[in-house]
């Protein structure tokens, strides 16, 4: 067990008198004397508003702050509602992968309140966690949780990955271990599921090419020899693909056609049959047409419908081996679904060492028609994580925001193509990184520097619930479930931003000395933060 003592970080950037300045140009627009601001009014003003009670103009700014403290605290810190917090959290319309298709969290948490069939179906989907080697693996979904709205920031790496997110949220970090995202800064590594794409050259260029020259997506990836579906991805992420767009004669039997070319073909055989067009080979057969007999004779001769394996006209032998004594045949090791994605359409066999000749069942792998395509031209999606650089972090606002509990011992998930952590709204301790141990904060009355009876006694009893916790791990039991034993000491982080009115409010009543000692212990040295930057907003307040 590890026993720390309660801590805050303030998470804006103050630059001198600007908060001062903010709330002074809110306020002299209520009186209309915005002629008065100079240089150094902003302090006399907030003073005189702050004694006259005209505290509304305070609202105009706010602070955020991350604060360590025990679940006790963080209750008693919750019940302040004119405030936002923050734990591990992604927006709505983030995408999770399940199966072929995708859903977003938001469409994940309507179904499991939805109809009796959605609820079940929630509880049996699968979605790609990573396993310790870094590998792509399927996991099944515990629970979906809704958090309210919190301030949100989006992430854009290099790759071209996005992802809406709350700065308490885990990512992948370089040395493979989750931290938050207020942690890392732009250029710093994270790890994501795909690979560089096969395009080599600039957005600006691609979409030149696509729009001010009018190449279809077909002519690009001639042009740049890479995978079609390449170039449709790759427009799908730049947001500029439009079905169809500089496609050239639509009119004609291929992948092109379009409603009106359809209409205009079927319009145009209807009346070439009225005027007396017919099927070129009524009435003849091969007696009379050559043509005919060698496509009769070839159906006679390979068609598949006579028989199986040695029987069949067309059979050429099969590859085999020797494996005890018997001699298998190569498809008969498929298995039920694709070893990558989970699906179960489409399966081919896959030669993982990419030798056709080589027929040893250790050398296959069962693929979906896709993921096989995906393989053969030399990508990884789906199969490794992949390090990508953060170029931008950046506010955008306030959001609803969600999160995902998986089924341990992975208890991570891909979104947006980031790999990302799961809630700690059921944390199992048992996989941290301090191993079996709980984290608990130490009381401020009990001082363990000069210990007492009462300190022993304390220290034991979380000692005994960390077992009691692990034990009922040990034994099947989920987190959700064991974390009822866990004491109120139990460590807990949570981000607030309160305006500065309610800062206020929240000082007078947290550092009072009627407020519980552990409150007045975080509370206190936080006001004492304050007041060395924006004193004239706090200097009145005493405890």
């Amino acid at each position: 067990m590890k026993i720390i003592k309660p801590s805050f970080k303030i998470l804006d950037t103050w630059s001198g008198n600007d908060i001062l300045k903010k709330i002074e140009r809110a306020g002299r627009l209520c009186y209309k004397s915005e002629n008065y601001i100079s240089d150094d009014s902003c302090k006399k003003f907030c003073k005189t508003i702050i004694k006259s009670g005209h505290h509304s103009v305070l609202e105009h700014e706010k602070i955020s702050v991350q604060i360590v403290c025990d679940r006790g605290v963080s209750h008693e810190i919750v019940r302040h509602r004119i405030a936002s917090y923050s734990q591990e959290c992604l927006t709505g319309d983030t995408f999770i992968r399940v199966g072929n298709g995708v859903k977003t969290i938001k469409e994940l948490y309507d179904r499991k309140n939805g109809m009796c069939y959605d609820k079940t179906h929630n509880k049996t989907i699968n979605i790609r966690s990573v396993n310790e080697k870094g590998e792509i693996i399927l996991n099944k979904l515990v629970d979906v949780f809704y958090k309210g709205k919190q301030p949100i920031y989006e992430v854009i790496t290099k790759l071209g990955y996005k992802i809406k997110t709350t700065l308490k949220h885990k990512f992948l970090n370089k040395d493979k271990i989750y931290s938050e995202l207020e942690n890392f800064v732009v250029g710093d590594t994270v790890y994501v599921n795909g690979r560089p794409c096969l395009i080599e050259i600039t957005d600006y260029e691609i979409k030149r090419l696509y729009e001010e020259v009018g190449l279809s997506p077909k002519e690009i990836s001639l042009e740049l020899d890479v995978p079609y579906r390449s170039v449709i991805g790759k427009l799908k992420r730049m947001e500029i693909f439009v079905s169809h767009k500089n496609d050239k004669n639509k009119e004609k039997y291929n992948f092109n056609h379009t409603k009106k070319s359809y209409e205009k073909m079927q319009q145009t055989i209807s009346e070439q049959y009225k005027n007396g067009r017919r099927i070129w080979n009524k009435g003849l057969n091969e007696s009379n047409q050559p043509g005919i007999k060698k496509q009769a004779d070839a159906l006679r001769n390979n068609h598949h419908k006579n028989g199986f394996e040695e029987k069949n006209s067309n059979w050429k032998g099969d590859r085999i081996e020797s494996l005890s004594g018997k001699r298998l045949r190569f498809s008969k090791y498929k298995k039920e679904k694709c070893e990558l994605c989970g699906s179960k359409l489409r399966l081919e066999n896959h030669h993982i060492d990419k030798d056709p000749n080589n027929y040893n069942k250790n050398n296959k792998q069962t693929l979906c028609i896709d993921c096989h395509n995906l393989i053969h031209h030399g990508w990884n999606v789906g199969k490794k994580i992949i390090e990508d650089e953060i170029i931008s972090i950046c506010e955008i606002g306030q959001e609803d925001v969600y999160d995902i509990e998986m089924k341990k011992p992975y208890n991570n998930f891909i979104a947006n193509g980031f790999i990302v952590h799961n809630s700690t709204r059921y944390c199992n301790y048992s996989k941290n990184k301090f191993g079996n141990e709980i984290t608990v904060i130490l009381p401020c009355f009990w001082d363990k520097e000069v210990p007492n009876r009462n300190y022993y006694t304390w220290k034991t009893a979380c000692e005994h619930a960390e077992k009691m916790y692990f034990e009922l791990i040990k034994d099947g039991a989920t987190a959700q479930e064991a974390r009822s034993v866990l004491p109120n000491s139990l460590k807990t982080e949570i981000v607030c931003t309160f305006n500065i009115r309610e800062w206020r409010h929240f000082f007078k009543l947290r550092c009072s000395k009627k407020a519980h000692p552990q409150m007045r212990e975080i509370a206190i040295p936080i006001l004492e933060e304050f007041k060395k930057y924006i004193s004239v907003l706090f200097d009145d307040i005493t405890y």
